[in-house]
C-alpha cells in the first residue's frame, strides 16, 4: 500500500514514549519499530520534519517470533526522484512547443506498482 506522510510524533503508549507515524487520508497511526525507524531515516533523514510529504510503501513480512514466524509490518521508502534539467539542455516546451508536463520516473515506477 503506498501511502504519503502526514506527520510524526512522540507519544505515550503505555509507560513508554514512542514514535507514531501518521499517514495521509488516516487517522490512527503506526507506532514505528527500530526497524522502520531506521529505514526511514536512513532514506529521508534524522529531521522527522523532512519526512512530512514524503511516500512509502506499507508492507507485510514474516518474521521469526518466538520460534514461530508471525505477520509484520514494514514501512519502504518509495523512490523520490526530483526532476533535472542538464544546464545546456533547451525547456522541453520551448524546443517541441508542447504545454505537456515531461513525465518523470516515479509516474513510471508508481503505475508499475
Amino acid at each position: 500500500m503506498r501511502l504519503g506522510i502526514a506527520g510524526f510524533n512522540k507519544e505515550e503508549i503505555g509507560s513508554d514514549l514512542k514514535p507514531v507515524l501518521y499517514f495521509t487520508g488516516f487517522n490512527k497511526g503506526l507506532v514505528l519499530n527500530r526497524t522502520n525507524n531506521n529505514a526511514l531515516i536512513k532514506s529521508f533523514g534524522k529531521e522527522t520534519d523532512d519526512w512530512i510529504g514524503k511516500k512509502v510503501i506499507l508492507y507485510t513480512v514474516l518474521v521469526p517470533y518466538k520460534g514461530d514466524e508471525v505477520p509484520a509490518l514494514r514501512l519502504k521508502p518509495k523512490l523520490q526522484v526530483e526532476p533535472v534539467q542538464k544546464p545546456n539542455e533547451p525547456d522541453k516546451e520551448e524546443s517541441h512547443g508542447s504545454s505537456t508536463p515531461p513525465f518523470f520516473i516515479d509516474q513510471v515506477m508508481e503505475r508499475a506498482m
